[in-house]
C-alpha cells in the first residue's frame, strides 16, 4: 500500500501529514520510527505496575508523536487515556488502554504494508 493508502487504513490525516513533512518520502521515513518509540511499551509497563507518574508521561508522549504524524484515531485514544490519568483516575486509564492498543497495533500492522 501507499502513504495515502496507510492514512487511510489506519484512520489518520494524510492532508495534515503531506502539509506538516511535504512529501510522500518524508512522511514514510517518520512512520518507519514510530515503532522504535519506546512510549506505547513505557505506558502499558507503569499501567501494569500501577505508576501513575510514568503512565501520564509515557501516555502524553505517545499521544505527541501520534498527533505529529497526523495518527488521529490513534491520538484519539492516546488522548483519552492521558486525560484520564491527568485527572488521576488509573483505573480509568487502564480500561481505555485495550482501545489504545487495538489503533496502536493496526498502525504497527499498516506500516508493515506499507511500500519501502
Amino acid at each position: 500500500m501507499n502513504v495515502r493508502q496507510f492514512y487511510q487504513i489506519t484512520g489518520g490525516n494524510y492532508e495534515e501529514a503531506l502539509r506538516l513533512l511535504l512529501d510522500d518520502g518524508r512522511i514514510l521515513r517518520y512512520i518507519r520510527l514510530f515503532p522504535s518509540d519506546p512510549s506505547f511499551a513505557a505506558l502499558g509497563a507503569a499501567l501494569e505496575e500501577g505508576d501513575a507518574e510514568a503512565a501520564f508521561g509515557a501516555a502524553h508522549a505517545l499521544k505527541g508523536v501520534c498527533l505529529t504524524l497526523s495518527f488521529e484515531e490513534t491520538g484519539r485514544e492516546a488522548t483519552a487515556v492521558t486525560e484520564a490519568l491527568r485527572a488521576g483516575n488509573l483505573d480509568q486509564a487502564r480500561k481505555l488502554f485495550p482501545f489504545l492498543a487495538e489503533k496502536y497495533e493496526a498502525v504497527l500492522q499498516a506500516l508493515r504494508e506499507t511500500e519501502a
